[in-house]
């Protein structure tokens, strides 16, 4: 089945197949690369229950197509003519609940994914939910997880079982997979330095880890971009992140509040529910009260560190994916975008959750040029210079040495 560069996605939603037999599809554009999109629908089933194989074709004579798993909610972004999938290994359990979906992005449509010569980024795209969803939350939710870090998957696993929620496993790129179209390789530290006042501003390389990781928020972006502006947020969580008690009732109770006070086309929030606030807003420094008797607060932030927890709404995400490429870690950049009144970054106090261990047991090396410690200098002990010291005697006397 081929289909002409004039196609687009939402002329072909509605390609699906019966799981369990052979399905190529083939794509072939001879005049640019397209983003082949397949996933796998109903994400808010336990991602654990089931495996798809992906068979892309060689790249080219004597290059190896590898077979990739695909965990339930997962997909693949893969970049080449053409591509061929089969879904026989998917369980029998999951036959009757899945699809899989086959969608068609031209580059502009997918702008976040750099064109891909001979490697494959492999995360999840979120569907809208479904009507027939278990899910009653006002929220979706992922999180993001490096392949290198199982332990953390399996914490979180753990969380989200414990806080009754689900949440779809995002694959987190990692530096070497991202074109500095995406993420730029160098950042100028002197807008943070101003609020972070153990460093000095310096022109700085960015580390694979921090490159990694701001490709993968933005690959979460670009998903919540295509939202409508009445849809609900997406919570981004990282996999070292420590969710309070009663999580999942807060984080729902802060979300119908502030949707009860602005309306869709102003909604160009970013709630955090844990971060670093370096400064907060002059004015207004309480944006809402909320909660049984008003415990809650929501004040808004002026600078603020830490991507582990936040919910993005729609505009808020097409605002932030217009001032890419991203030219600084990844808070940093967020922060600058709040500064410029991109977005607006409104705080839950007391946090709903946080980073364990901050900056510490990581995956990402922070680039940052800091001030030299202060030494302080013991006290002068060297005689004055009329050649007598001094001591401190009983009150009103004075002692000669």
């Amino acid at each position: 089945m081929r289909y002409s560069p004039s196609c687009r996605a939402q002329d072909i939603r509605h390609i699906s197949h019966g799981l369990g037999q052979d399905c190529p599809w083939h794509l072939d554009d001879p005049r640019s690369h397209f983003t082949v999109v397949l996933m796998l629908s109903r994400p808010d089933v336990d991602f654990y229950g089931g495996q798809l194989m992906i068979h892309p074709l060689p790249f080219a004579q004597g290059d190896r197509a590898t077979p990739i798993k695909l965990q339930l909610g997962d997909a693949i972004l893969y970049s080449a003519p053409d591509i061929a999938c089969r879904t026989d290994e998917i369980s029998d359990g999951l036959r009757q609940i899945c699809l899989v979906k086959l969608q068609l992005c031209s580059p502009a449509e997918q702008s976040i994914v750099p064109p891909i010569t001979k490697s494959l980024i492999v995360a999840p795209i979120m569907s809208m939910p479904n009507e027939s969803s278990s899910l009653s939350l006002p929220f979706t939710a992922t999180f993001i997880n490096l392949d290198t870090r199982p332990d953390r998957r399996w914490s979180m696993a753990c969380q989200l079982r414990r806080a009754k929620m689900h949440a779809v496993h995002m694959r987190a790129i990692t530096g070497k997979q991202v074109s500095s179209q995406i993420v730029t390789g160098t950042w100028d530290s002197s807008l943070n330095s101003l609020y972070d006042l153990k460093t000095l501003p310096a022109l700085l390389k960015m580390s694979d880890g921090e490159r990694g990781c701001a490709a993968s928020h933005a690959l979460l972006w670009g998903v919540v971009s295509r939202w409508p502006d009445s849809h609900q947020p997406l919570l981004i969580l990282e996999d070292d992140v420590v969710l309070c008690d009663n999580f999942k009732h807060r984080c729902a109770e802060l979300i119908r509040a502030v949707e009860s006070h602005v309306e869709p086309k102003l909604r160009t929030l970013v709630l955090y529910v844990g971060g670093e606030v370096a400064k907060w807003r002059s004015e207004p420094g309480t944006f809402l009260r909320y909660g049984y008797g008003a415990r809650q607060l929501l004040r808004e932030a002026e600078y603020i560190w830490q991507t582990s927890s936040y919910l993005l709404y729609p505009a808020a995400a097409r605002n932030l994916l217009a001032a890419m490429p991203i030219d600084a870690p990844v808070d940093c950049f967020m922060s600058r975008q709040v500064l410029s009144n991109r977005v607006r970054a409104l705080v839950a106090v007391p946090a709903l959750a946080w980073q364990g261990d901050a900056y510490h047991n990581g995956n990402i090396v922070h680039t940052n040029v800091y001030k030299p410690p202060r030494v302080n200098k013991p006290p002068n002990d060297l005689p004055n210079s009329s050649g007598v010291a001094f001591k401190i005697g009983p009150p009103g006397e004075l002692a000669h040495c």
